[in-house]
């Protein structure tokens, strides 16, 4: 299946590894629902980037990679929020990481 030249197939692919990636966002976060929002935010990434991924190992590896990537990088901007309490406002988080930063460090507080 060619599902570089093919959005169907595309499609089909990322469908059928979403399971894939909640699973492992799910042992990567702990949390569904994080979980969860680290999967969904993966697959419409990869779908709104599917011209120019590079899928000559195929579409799995790329999505696995992105999500741990995401996943890290998330974790960094809730531990740093945590170390340095300002660290929202700091400019280079876009609006939307702040808002992310925020509202998860508001959940965790919650919970703990």
């Amino acid at each position: 299946m060619n599902v570089h030249a093919d959005p169907h197939a595309f499609e089909e692919e990322l469908i059928r590894l979403s399971e894939v990636c909640y699973a492992v966002a799910q042992t990567l976060t702990k949390d569904p629902e994080l979980a969860r929002c680290l999967a969904e935010e993966t697959i419409l990434r990869a779908w709104a980037e599917r011209g120019s991924l590079d899928l000559s190992n195929g579409l799995k590896p790329v999505l696995l990679s992105r999500l741990r990537a995401h996943f890290i990088a998330r974790y960094r901007d809730l531990a740093a929020a945590k170390r340095i309490p300002n660290l929202v406002s700091y400019p280079a988080f876009s609006p939307r990481r702040r808002e992310y930063v925020r509202e998860e460090a508001k959940t965790r507080a919650v919970r703990h």
